[in-house]
């Protein structure tokens, strides 16, 4: 039993839950203790407003802002970004098409009608090759009680 016990002494340690003793010093950085009491905060009063000198907001001001229309005669396809830009940055847009290819013209009434969507806006045709888009905050009224697809008008020109 002399050489069996000395083999599982030096193979196994006597009690294996047993941790090496070190001595545990926590990271006093790690947690500061704060008396909520001492915090300062820092409060920003809120202006006071009577309802009598209160006046009414409204998200649009249609008699002060100016609504600006841009006349575009793109000769080709590549010129519908800068068409898109004009878009998003809420002009009204009117193209004239009437010196574009029939390929030209679909895929730029095609990308057009995409922007309109993504915008929230509207895509109309007024005149032959001659197309109006709006940005979401201006409405084109036909004069009509019922308002004409404008995807259908598009299709029967082309």
């Amino acid at each position: 039993m002399g050489l069996f016990d000395k083999i599982i002494k030096t193979l196994a340690p006597e009690d294996e839950n047993e941790y090496d003793e070190q001595d545990y010093v926590p990271d006093q950085a790690a947690y500061i203790p704060r008396d909520p009491r001492t915090q300062e905060q820092q409060v920003s009063p809120a202006p006071i407003t009577s309802a009598a000198t209160a006046k009414p907001q409204s998200n649009t001001n249609i008699m002060g802002s100016a609504i600006e229309m841009k006349v575009v005669k793109p000769d080709r396809y590549e010129a519908v970004a800068d068409i898109a830009d004009l878009l998003l940055s809420g002009n009204t847009v009117l193209l004239n098409l009437e010196d574009t290819n029939k390929e030209a013209t679909r895929r730029i009434i095609d990308f057009m009608t995409g922007v309109a969507y993504a915008i929230r806006g509207d895509l109309r045709r007024i005149a032959n090759n001659t197309y109006v888009v709006t940005p979401n905050n201006v409405r084109v009224s036909d004069g009509e009680d019922g308002a004409e697809a404008a995807v259908a008008d598009i299709d029967e020109t082309l």
